[in-house]
């Protein structure tokens, strides 16, 4: 079982790199039955008033959120009024020299919000409140986020990679 057609092929591909017979492989999607929360509750951690993106996912290299912080220097750069930031993940692994930067910049530290162990009430509050979500992952078996945003009406401006395009097809943005 796959979680994704992206998932899928690279099961194929894999065994036919090793010159293996795959089995019969079938998809079975993810993040289509996002529960509604009865009460959305703002995080108590989230000291923000203004408006806000968010962005969902454990916070490490694979899921690029050094280019979320790139863009918001650029934009800041360039005299744009940039939205506040809201980061929703624990931190994984080498990612301590991207979240200092961002926490010790002049330009983004009051900009970019980290939070972690949201429950699932605030995480609907989050969803529900933001001015739309970014998943800038360069790759993943499924992007959960970008289901939960589509869950919530709410757009997201994901990369294109792997499986995001399958997920809400031409519901979503997109970016290479």
């Amino acid at each position: 079982l796959a979680i994704s057609e992206s998932s899928k092929r690279d099961v194929l591909r894999f065994c036919e790199d090793l010159d293996l017979t795959c089995p019969l492989t079938s998809v079975i999607r993810l993040g289509d039955d996002i529960p509604q929360s009865k009460k959305p509750i703002k995080p108590k951690d989230l000291t923000i008033s203004a408006s806000f993106v968010l962005c969902v996912g454990t916070i490490e290299v694979r899921k690029n959120h050094a280019i979320l912080y790139y863009a918001w220097k650029e934009g800041l750069r360039k005299g744009i009024k940039m939205p506040q930031l809201v980061i929703v993940g624990r931190q994984g692994w080498y990612t301590g020299d991207i979240i200092h930067t961002i926490k010790t910049d002049p330009d983004t530290r009051d900009k970019f919000h980290f939070l972690d162990n949201v429950n699932d009430d605030g995480l609907v509050w989050l969803y529900q409140n933001s001015l739309f979500t970014v998943y800038p992952s360069y790759y993943e078996g499924w992007g959960l986020p970008v289901a939960e945003s589509a869950a919530m009406g709410k757009l997201c401006i994901s990369s294109d990679k792997s499986s995001m395009p399958e997920i809400a097809g031409s519901l979503m943005e997109y970016f290479s």
